[in-house]
């Protein structure tokens, strides 16, 4: 995991004499640089004020991220700015390459002072050492010949299987892009334990490309694994503009996007579309609890952004009956640092099944996070 980065400050409007003198080297951002799109967790809720014993609640912190063209938030109940929040503890994907300048006002009282934070440098997956020429791949399905929008150099894979286009995705390879338009079935789950940088995505124009797990898929498990049991992996890897839609299955199972099996820092979900899966992300401390159980010492997931991402058609209840069986949730999820942010999920299974769906989110362990 990358280590945390101390901030320092350039700039600052008179300070204000409630604040404690060390509030500047109290707030902590978590990456300084980094490949797009890059999530960034900022904490301020160390900074100390004479003026209450609870600066969490009563001090106001306004986050500027200094990423102007970020846009607005399409979903929920404000859409306003991605590049501004509030509040001691804030978050931030960086989709554009470039420096970017955050500062955070602190407002204590009638009174405020601005911290301003180093740079932010971010380099596009184009222009990544990781990701040039042949460390990159680029699938099409097996009939397509037409890699219009690849990047140069990268090699050319073609296949209708997830499971034949993943095998690709090495050591050495650090990113897949799957063409837009196109359709990728699997018999079974993926599993990937790789230290990132790693970027998983879409190439071309059209419709987002769809991972499609096929009629006799395995049941209660996910379609793609990330990590390891006993294992500790730097992570660092960006899964976004992919569909899962699970609608083919015929027999009714608990299927899942996305697992982890083991400590697994720094995942970034952005803009996936889960379709008729039973939990789009499977994120439980249970996990770690059950696959560890022989291995004290295994912590908790760091840095896990989902952003932007919609979960659709959500199936009933699923296997089983009276009390048994599979309980659809939108999300199970536990991390540390982590940013949950303009998500759309519909729980539109039927109300008069018993424990149809209960959970649009289910969250059994959160510690700073957005």
């Amino acid at each position: 995991m990358t280590s945390l980065v101390g901030t320092s400050y350039a700039s600052k409007v008179a300070r204000v004499s409630s604040l404690a003198a060390n509030s500047a080297s109290t707030i902590v951002v978590s990456r300084a640089s980094g490949i797009a799109p890059l999530y960034v967790h900022f904490d301020a809720s160390a900074v100390t004020s004479t003026r209450t014993t609870r600066p969490f609640h009563e001090i106001r912190y306004i986050w500027n991220f200094g990423d102007g063209s970020a846009g607005s938030w399409a979903k929920g109940a404000a859409l306003s700015s991605k590049n501004t929040d509030e509040g001691p503890i804030a978050g931030h994907i960086y989709e554009s390459a470039g420096s970017f300048t955050p500062y955070v006002d602190i407002i204590d009282g009638n009174s405020s002072e601005r911290f301003t934070l180093d740079p932010i440098v971010v380099t596009a997956a184009d222009s990544a050492s990781e990701f040039l020429t042949t460390k990159t791949v680029v699938v099409n399905m097996a009939a397509d010949a037409d890699f219009t929008g690849a990047p140069a150099g990268a090699t050319q894979v073609n296949t209708d299987s997830l499971q034949t286009a993943m095998a690709s995705l090495t050591g050495t390879v650090k990113r897949i892009l799957f063409k837009r338009g196109g359709t990728w079935d699997t018999t079974g789950t993926v599993t990937k334990n790789l230290a990132g940088p790693l970027l998983i995505g879409a190439y071309g124009s059209g419709a987002i490309p769809i991972w499609r797990p096929t009629a006799g898929f395995t049941a209660t498990v996910a379609v793609m694994n990330l990590g390891a049991q006993n294992t500790f992996t730097a992570g660092d890897i960006r899964i976004m503009d992919i569909e899962i839609d699970a609608s083919l299955v015929l027999d009714p199972k608990a299927i899942y996007g996305f697992s982890c099996l083991g400590t697994y820092d720094q995942q970034t979900f952005l803009r996936i579309t889960f379709r008729a899966l039973t939990i789009g992300l499977n994120y439980s401390d249970a996990l770690l609890n059950i696959n560890e159980a022989s291995w004290p010492g295994q912590r908790m997931w760091d840095s896990i952004a989902i952003v932007d991402c919609t979960h659709a058609d959500v199936p009933n209840k699923v296997g089983g009956g009276g009390g048994s069986g599979s309980i659809p949730y939108g999300h199970y999820f536990a991390g540390e640092r982590s940013f949950f942010a303009g998500n759309d999920i519909d729980m539109g299974g039927d109300v008069s099944i018993v424990n149809s769906a209960t959970h649009v989110v289910r969250c059994t362990y959160g510690y700073k996070c957005v």
